[in-house]
């Protein structure tokens, strides 16, 4: 998986979810590895 940047204030609100709502926590990592999987492919499948 790739590095994941978050922007200013996005990363503050990031972990308040940890602490506020873990199951939307754990949604919200799900999301990212989908995504990081959904360009891995995208990549993948990209004529040279």
């Amino acid at each position: 998986m790739r590095n994941v940047i978050f922007d200013g204030k996005a990363y503050q609100q990031y972990t308040e979810w940890a602490i506020a709502d873990i199951k939307i926590f754990n949604r919200i990592n799900e999301f990212i590895k989908d995504i990081d999987r959904t360009l891995d492919a995208h990549f993948l499948i990209q004529p040279a």
